[in-house]
């Protein structure tokens, strides 16, 4: 009885072997491989056939939520429900915002993909 193969690790000293290689492991039918350079190649992910994945637009989406919620958040409590003037300073000041808006957007796309 044969068994399948677990896995495989070749070297090659030119980018041309390494794009041949992976455009013949593809046509082979192998799915799930990679191929590592010390710079990058473009014909090797071609040769993989990578698809785009909706990854981008779902962070960005999880980006623009969180720096809308963290700023809403900041004009709900600091201009509607605890309004304060201090030095007759505006309510609503964006710049004192930037820091909390920035964080919650980070914080909120981590929350999104984990």
């Amino acid at each position: 009885m044969r068994k399948p193969i677990y896995g495989l690790v070749a070297e090659f000293d030119t980018a041309e072997e390494l794009i041949k290689a992976t455009e013949e492991a593809y046509h082979e039918g192998y799915r799930k491989f990679d191929g590592f350079s010390p710079f990058p190649i473009e014909e090797v992910a071609e040769g993989m056939h990578f698809h785009r994945t909706a990854v981008p637009a779902i962070v960005f989406v999880a980006g623009i939520t969180g720096a809308f919620g963290g700023f809403m958040l900041q004009v709900i409590g600091n201009a509607w429900d605890y309004p304060i003037n201090v030095g007759g300073r505006p309510l609503i000041s964006w710049q004192s915002f930037v820091p909390i808006t920035f964080e919650s957007t980070i914080c909120w796309q981590h929350f999104r993909l984990c």
